[in-house]
């Protein structure tokens, strides 16, 4: 089973940590897990197993059209998509409706409720 976690990017933070933490341990179990970053690497960038596949998708706008291509096609690669953080996961409902469809597993770290 192939796994993506998406964040933003792996500065120093729980939802962060919480990437990191999360791939190793998937890596370390057996899984094929990549991180995609939208838009930098970040201190915890270290913290990450070796051969885990980072990707960079060094986003400067958020709606560029060319970076959302070239999104989806990585994202047809995995069997999971796990998006971190809303403002990702409304990014990643945009891209799968424009260009692949993909169910996205969202895990919100806010602790407020809506």
């Amino acid at each position: 089973m192939k796994v993506l976690q998406v964040i933003d990017a792996l500065n120093v933070g729980g939802a962060e940590k919480i990437v990191v933490n999360l791939s190793n341990l998937l890596y370390n179990t057996g899984l094929d897990v990549s991180i995609l970053l939208l838009v930098k690497d970040g201190e915890l960038l270290q913290s990450v197993h070796p051969k885990i596949k980072i990707y960079r998708l060094e986003r400067d706008q958020k709606f560029s059209i060319r970076k959302m291509k070239q999104t989806s096609l990585i994202i047809k690669k995995y069997d999971i998509v796990h998006v971190h953080l809303k403002h990702n996961y409304r990014y990643f409902k945009i891209i799968s409706f424009l260009f692949a469809e993909k169910k996205i597993i969202l895990h919100d770290h806010s602790h407020l409720q809506h």
